[in-house]
């Protein structure tokens, strides 16, 4: 109940103002009619968030899952039609239509979540003494994500331009830069997917244990996270390493996001690990320690960017992003290990799969070169790939890392 009450208070006077005043700012007029659209979908987003975390605190992961499968499967069906229709549109067309769509998904979805609500004949009791300690929890988390779009839209102005002082032209810098994070950071954040549903299942189970002071609890349920972060990581690792320069350049016929890949492969284990350090921490109730954390590391990224072009070029991006993501992780790792300490058990497998990293990114290079040799590269790609992920499992399971019954805690 609080949730929502917060969400329409905070949305619904934003959404007014934008409807009757957007056209009548200079710097919105020319896009007034494409905000008030999209504006007009946002107290249902809100709406919608408030719902999916009452069914999330209660342990329910398949109706919010549920609501955006459908979600998707409508805007796929709107934007399909779109599509269809394109070569009779305007671009200006084309966009107020788009615009359309995702604010009519965004109803849908909404609609969905509620119907999910009232079936449960759920009753609404009084919000009072819940909206405030709920306003100021969330603020640093809004906050951090606001940050974080705030700091994406500084570095796609200041990296062209540092780049452009580096020596690189303007259309280079850019094309460098769409390289970088929009070929190759998707492809490295695909794991992050798995990871993100497992920040999801584990913030109700330690805010419940904080909640009943349960120690025991909360050390086990943040050991199983990190350690399914990290291993996840670290067997995602070598493949990257190993065969990054194939599939970058097998996906998006481009050398330089193949080169991109294959070098920042590493990224994977500081940005698993802070991905989930950090909801932990949230989760415990510190939402202000990980807003310091993440202002920490994005004003570490913003120097990297500003400083480096001149010496690495383009590599100024993935190192910032490193930097940013191992201080954060280093951070709340270190927060963490105060209140509930994973047991020494987690870091001596994080050392051991490190140390077999670099042997393994040797043999998986070996291995593509071979599978290249044999087969087409498409092929030599996807059984490289299998190949090295095999014996990365096969040597975890050898040297006790990754074990059969600690697979079945995280499923």
């Amino acid at each position: 109940s609080a949730a929502l009450l917060l969400s329409l208070l905070i949305t619904l006077p934003l959404t007014l103002f934008f409807l009757l005043f957007a056209g009548k700012i200079p710097s919105l007029q020319a896009d007034a009619t494409l905000l008030k659209i999209l504006v007009a979908s946002l107290p249902f987003a809100c709406a919608y968030a408030a719902i999916k975390g009452f069914f999330w605190g209660n342990k329910e992961f398949l109706a919010p899952a549920l609501f955006e499968f459908f979600e998707e499967i409508f805007m796929t069906a709107l934007g399909t039609g779109i599509l269809i229709l394109a070569g009779t549109f305007t671009p200006s067309q084309g966009a107020l239509f788009a615009a359309i769509a995702m604010s009519a998904s965004c109803l849908f979805s909404c609609l969905v979540a509620l119907f999910a609500l009232f079936k449960r004949k759920l009753k609404f009791t009084s919000p009072r003494g819940y909206l405030k300690p709920l306003f100021l929890s969330s603020l640093p988390i809004t906050a951090v994500r606001s940050g974080t779009t705030i700091v994406a839209s500084a570095v796609a102005v200041l990296l062209p331009a540092m780049l452009t002082r580096a020596g690189y032209t303007e259309s280079e810098a850019l094309a460098a830069f769409g390289v970088a994070a929009g070929m190759v950071m998707p492809l490295l954040t695909m794991p992050m997917t798995v990871i993100g549903s497992l920040s999801t299942v584990l913030i109700p189970e330690l805010s419940e244990a904080n909640a009943r002071r349960d120690e025991k609890k909360l050390s086990a349920a943040t050991e199983k996270g990190l350690t399914f972060a990290a291993m996840l990581a670290c067997l995602l690792l070598p493949v990257f390493s190993s065969v990054g320069y194939e599939l970058g350049s097998a996906t998006y016929g481009n050398l330089l996001a193949g080169q991109m890949l294959e070098k920042t492969g590493l990224l994977l284990l500081p940005m698993s690990v802070c991905a989930v350090a950090q909801s932990m921490v949230n989760s415990l109730g510190y939402e202000k320690q990980s807003f310091a954390f993440s202002c920490i590391g994005s004003a570490l990224f913003l120097l990297c960017v500003f400083l480096l072009p001149r010496f690495v070029g383009i590599y100024a991006y993935p190192i910032g992003l490193g930097v940013e993501f191992t201080v954060c992780a280093v951070l709340s790792l270190t927060f963490l290990h105060k209140k509930c300490p994973p047991s020494s058990a987690f870091y001596k497998k994080l050392f051991a799969s490190l140390a077999l990293a670099l042997p393994l990114t040797l043999f998986g290079k070996t291995a593509m070169q071979v599978c290249l040799r044999l087969f087409s590269e498409p092929f030599a790609l996807i059984a490289a790939a299998v190949l090295i992920l095999a014996v990365t499992a096969g040597l975890f399971a050898a040297f006790g890392i990754l074990q059969k019954k600690e697979l079945k805690k995280f499923f």
